[in-house]
């Protein structure tokens, strides 16, 4: 895998939780949660093209940014 199209094996646990926040049990972990987390993923330990996603389970959205 080149640098360019590099892809994190985090972004499908992170496709599978933003789908499981739009059923009913995903509806429910937002109403008790209520918190927006901020993950910072890299391929390697000390690199400066992360992925940056932020889990917002104050209305139930996950974004992506970054690489």
């Amino acid at each position: 895998m080149g640098e360019s199209d590099q892809q994190l094996k985090s972004d499908a646990l992170l496709e599978q939780m933003k789908t499981h926040l739009t059923t009913d049990a995903g509806k429910e972990i937002i109403d008790k949660v209520g918190f927006v987390y901020q993950l910072h993923i890299a391929q390697r330990k000390i690199e400066f093209n992360e992925v940056i996603y932020t889990i917002n389970l104050k209305k139930g959205e996950l974004k992506k940014t970054g690489s």
